[in-house]
């Protein structure tokens, strides 16, 4: 017992920094702005029913997580005395919750040492971590169909537990209310391949089941009947199918896309994932109440879901992560279980490591150079005892690897993905936020108007999502507004003459090529390029227009 409470002790560690470490770091781009100035008008409208963007309704998301959110941000502000911190906790709160929903399945399916590494797998993937804490829907999404199935599993793999069924279905529903139906689909797809390949349907006899979904039904149709008809035909029958049927609005990519990227979003767990996958389907997975089998189809059946939508992103992995980690766990409690356990591909499993090995030593030496050009993060963002202890650890578990040493080199991966956890949250994050922060941008706009409430405008194209977190902070600026870019931009706009000869002068963040494209400055006003903003990829140029003898 006091291995078991060490164990989780760990793990509880490892997810509380995973997950709310540098919570105060300035919004990511992502969607994190675009949520966010959503979140700031929720409840300032006469109907929180009908969310806005830009002075216009925005209908492509529920509003529970816009009304959540507002929630936070109204009370948990003044509490940790940050915006920020305030918006992201729900978020970071249900990701901790999906970490330990994972470490306790792991406990009860397979032993407390599988739940261990479960836990330490989900704590220390990339994918988790990264967009495990920001505000978007995905982490709470997740938390929902990793609740709904550890309810369902308990209830079908433990004695007398029915019970589950119902509880699995509310937190279900709430997925559902939160995000989208795939919140349930999902989950009963994994069910149904699961029954089907068992050819068990003991389910169907169950009463709790059926009630389940009656309460299912209870909470979601009230909700989206009192959302409205507008709301439905928009979200259901537009939003919805065309991430799943025709062109997406975002992350259209091809078919293989998550075979690739699933290398790098499960760093550095990814090298395990061909002896996981192999040691389940060699554990023979075909008796009644497969434990190894309801894993694997857990795993395979969100992937090729995910792979058949059209819509794709990186962060839309993030339901994979449970499943993923509990196999890791499983696999890790396999083979130190039984120190004669074998390894299933362990040759591939040997070349998999050293790559990492190689791979690692050489990121750690020329990666700040590259974030450095890409990102502007500076050179020593990365101390170089932390680079020194990294390259040391690859080191020694390349030893460990061609040494044939590979228990202590599967304690070593451990170790090195806490490093890197360290590495990512604990350095890079803060040094991002420093080089390209859009809250310091913003102040330091602020700081170049001759006036504080001074207007600040903006060029604005839909597909220039990347700036969404600065428009935030720039809306939260009295007199800020948005200027729609159309084919011809132009200053001679009949509304910004007027704003410029009311004010004197007006500040305008742009790109460069929106620059580039602007017509002659009409008479009587001069345009003056004040600063150019790095930020990565992308650069930001504030330019002022004033009336000539305001000069």
């Amino acid at each position: 017992m006091k291995q078991k409470g060490l164990q989780f002790c760990v793990v509880l560690v490892l997810g509380l920094l995973a997950v709310f470490w540098h919570l105060d770091i300035s919004l990511f781009v992502e969607d994190e702005g675009l949520y966010a100035a959503i979140i700031d008008r929720t409840f300032a409208q006469e109907n929180p029913f009908y969310l806005t963007l830009h002075g216009q309704i925005y209908l492509n998301k529920p509003p529970l997580f816009f009304w959540m959110e507002s929630l936070a941000s109204t009370y948990l502000t003044p509490l940790f005395g940050s915006l920020e911190v305030a918006l992201r906790m729900p978020e970071s709160l249900f990701s901790l919750g999906t970490l330990l929903l994972t470490y306790h399945l792991g406990v009860i399916l397979f032993s407390p040492l599988a739940g261990f590494w479960a836990g330490v797998v989900v704590a220390t993937t990339y994918l988790f971590y990264w967009y495990g804490r920001l505000v978007l829907m995905d982490p709470g999404l997740t938390f929902f169909m990793t609740a709904g199935l550890y309810c369902w599993a308990r209830a079908y793999f433990l004695k007398k537990q029915d019970w589950w069924y119902i509880v699995g279905f509310v937190f279900l529903a709430g997925g559902t209310m939160f995000k989208a139906a795939h919140a349930l689909l999902l989950p009963c797809l994994v069910l149904l391949v699961f029954f089907v390949w068992q050819r068990e349907w003991g389910v169907l006899r169950r009463w709790p089941f059926y009630a389940g979904l009656v309460v299912f039904l209870a909470m979601v149709i009230p909700y989206y009947w009192v959302l409205g008809s507008e709301f439905r035909e928009n979200f259901f029958f537009k939003e919805s199918l065309d991430r799943v049927m025709s062109e997406p609005t975002v992350g259209n990519n091809p078919f293989y896309y998550y075979m690739i990227v699933v290398w790098f979003d499960f760093f550095p767990w990814s090298v395990l994932i061909p002896s996981t996958l192999g040691l389940l389907w060699y554990a023979r997975p075909f008796g009644p109440k497969s434990k190894e089998l309801f894993l694997l189809v857990w795993i395979l059946a969100y992937f090729v879901a995910f792979s058949l939508a059209h819509g794709k992103t990186e962060r839309y992995l993030l339901p994979i992560v449970p499943p993923m980690a509990l196999a890791i766990g499983y696999f890790y409690h396999s083979v130190f279980a039984d120190l004669r356990q074998k390894i299933y591909g362990e040759r591939v499993l040997k070349i998999l490591l050293g790559v990492f090995c190689v791979v690692n030593v050489i990121g750690l030496i020329v990666g700040p150079y590259i974030l450095e050009r890409q990102r502007g993060v500076s050179l020593d963002a990365f101390p170089l005892l932390y680079i020194g202890v990294m390259i040391g650890l690859c080191l020694w578990l390349l030893w460990q690897v061609v040494s044939s040493r590979i228990h202590l080199a599967l304690n070593g991966l451990g170790i090195i993905a806490v490093g890197w956890l360290f590495g990512i949250i604990g350095f890079l994050l803060p040094a991002m936020d420093v080089a390209a922060s859009p809250r310091a941008m913003f102040q330091e706009t602020k700081a170049l108007l001759p006036h504080p409430y001074d207007p600040i405008l903006a060029f604005q194209h839909w597909d220039w999502r990347g700036d969404e977190d600065l428009y935030y902070w720039q809306y939260r600026h009295p007199g800020a507004g948005i200027i729609s870019a159309q084919k011809e931009i132009t200053l001679a706009s009949r509304d910004l003459l007027e704003l410029v000869n009311q004010q004197g002068q007006v500040v305008i963040l742009m790109t460069p090529d929106q620059l580039g494209k602007l017509e002659g400055v009409p008479v009587g006003l001069t345009l003056e390029r004040l600063r150019d903003f790095d930020r990565g990829k992308r650069q930001i140029v504030l330019v002022r227009v004033a009336k000539i003898e305001e000069m």
